[in-house]
């Protein structure tokens, strides 16, 4: 059950392949997370047709990057921001960190926030707006989240709404099922300016 403030939206990859906008739009889905990038040169093969699809379809895109400890924010800035350039009809952009990518390297927790740090002020200088950031509990466990204190935060929790009382997205369900889409998605909650 939504709240006033709150809508329904999705986040996505090519491991979703053919999307059909129309159908999700029509399914409630009011905006979409789109992964545009991974560590450095990897551009997700879906990012340009779903942002194209999304947009389309009346469906406001966001882009998301998955970070990757392998190599330098500033190198994986500069892939993000080739992928997706400032859009002012866009979502803030995201950043997405987990430990599930193919690095398996974990550097102190001083280098990979000053690598975060490299990544965020790039990002949010070029896009004009503060990054969102979701983050595993595994990698909060392990590092911290020094970053997100002065980020809006997109936070995991199955069922309930999050115990953080000022998340500003939430992803509730890994699993979920949206017209348009073959197969699971993962399904999100943002609250909105009523």
């Amino acid at each position: 059950q939504l709240a006033p403030d709150e809508v329904l939206g999705i986040d996505v990859s090519s491991h979703q392949q053919d999307i059909d906008w129309e159908q999700v739009a029509a399914d409630g889905v009011v905006f979409a997370y789109i992964k545009a990038s991974e560590g450095a040169d990897f551009v997700d093969a879906s990012f340009r047709a779903n942002w194209d699809g999304a947009q389309a379809a009346g469906v406001t895109p966001g882009a998301y990057h998955y970070f990757t400890l392998c190599s330098s924010g500033a190198e994986q800035a500069a892939d993000f921001l080739a992928a997706a350039p400032p859009d002012d009809r866009a979502l803030p952009p995201a950043l997405d960190l987990e430990f599930d990518g193919a690095c398996e390297e974990k550097p102190s927790a001083a280098e990979v926030q000053a690598e975060i740090d490299a990544f965020t002020a790039a990002v949010e200088e070029a896009w004009g707006r503060r990054l969102l950031i979701y983050s595993s509990s595994e990698w909060r466990d392990h590092y911290g989240l020094p970053v997100t204190d002065p980020r809006p935060d997109w936070l995991f929790s199955s069922g309930n709404r999050p115990s953080q009382a000022d998340w500003a997205v939430w992803q509730l369900r890994f699993d979920g099922t949206v017209a348009g889409i073959s197969g699971g998605v993962d399904i999100d909650v943002a609250r909105i300016e009523v």
